[in-house]
């Protein structure tokens, strides 16, 4: 089902975000960031 909204994602969300400098993220940030985009993914 198409609904006219285009949204892209860069799947190396999780590595780039941790290259910030100050960025670290916990074993269950990354793992609620997993789960989201594997959510938007199956939308």
């Amino acid at each position: 089902m198409t609904h006219g909204i285009r949204v892209g994602l860069l799947d190396s969300t999780l590595r780039e975000g941790e290259q910030t400098p100050g960025v670290v993220f916990t074993r269950e940030q990354r793992v609620e960031i997993a789960r989201a985009l594997s959510a938007l993914a199956s939308a």
